[in-house]
């Protein structure tokens, strides 16, 4: 029998402990963006980003560190509700 191949963690269970010790689901997700052709471009997950609780900044967590084609520029998106 073939061995199973295991599934990647995925970003969706990721949290943030508040101040309290609870965990926070992001505000934002991380990504790099590697352009495959001139005209095709993908996103890698990287990581995740909250919101300070105060409202000025972020606290950022990389799960993973761009190296492939990296141009020093990483960018967030909003996480959005599922």
């Amino acid at each position: 029998m073939p061995a199973k191949k295991s599934t990647p963690k995925t970003t969706d269970k990721t949290t943030a402990p508040d101040k309290n010790g609870n965990g926070r689901q992001p505000d934002y997700y991380i990504y790099q963006s590697e352009e495959l052709a001139p005209d095709k471009t993908r996103l890698i997950q990287l990581g995740a980003a909250w919101n300070h609780v105060n409202g000025n900044g972020l606290s950022i967590k990389l799960d993973a560190l761009p190296i492939r084609k990296f141009d020093g520029q990483l960018v967030a998106f909003p996480a959005r509700e599922r």
